[in-house]
This record gives C-alpha cells, sequence and structure tokens, in this order.
C-alpha cells in the first residue's frame, strides 16, 4: 500500500496527545488516541510496511496484531470517507 492522505473534506485536529477526524462534508467524524494519532502520522509520511516497522520500534507488541491494527485503522477511515491512498 502507498502512504494515507486525508480527503480534501477531512479536517485533522489534535486535542492533546490524541486527534478528532472531521468530513466537513458528511459531519462523520473519528476519534484517534495517542497511539491511532500516530499511526495516522506515519501514514501519512511512509508507506505500510515502513509504518509498522517504525511502530514496532516505538511500541511494545507483536509484529501480526501491530499489522492488523493498522489495517483495521486504514479500512476504517477509508470506509468512513476520511481518507484515501495517497499516489
Amino acid at each position: 500500500m502507498s502512504r494515507l492522505q486525508m480527503t480534501p473534506q477531512t479536517l485533522l485536529q489534535p486535542v492533546g496527545d490524541e486527534a478528532v477526524l472531521l468530513n466537513v462534508a458528511t459531519g462523520q467524524y473519528y476519534e484517534l488516541n495517542s497511539v491511532g494519532l500516530r499511526m495516522v502520522q506515519l501514514l501519512q509520511q511512509h508507506d505500510q510496511a515502513a509504518t509498522v516497522a517504525q511502530l514496532l520500534l516505538e511500541f511494545d507488541v507483536a509484529p501480526e496484531t501491530l499489522t492488523a491494527d493498522v489495517d483495521e485503522l486504514i479500512a476504517d477511515l477509508k470506509q468512513h470517507g476520511l481518507a484515501i491512498e495517497a499516489v
């Protein structure tokens, strides 16, 4: 997978060490905890494999669990119209 890009209608608003994503066109929002925010930050800069590799250095988690969590976050953001794959 390539990098993740927020749609033009999506606003990312940090709130402390967490964040809220809001699709201003639909009113759909998505809350991110600190780990989810870090995933999004990395996915906007790197592909999925590089993101997982970096997160494994930052968090004590099994690679399979982390990969599944990143996959789930990407699917959720796409499903809610908040993100697309960057070209």
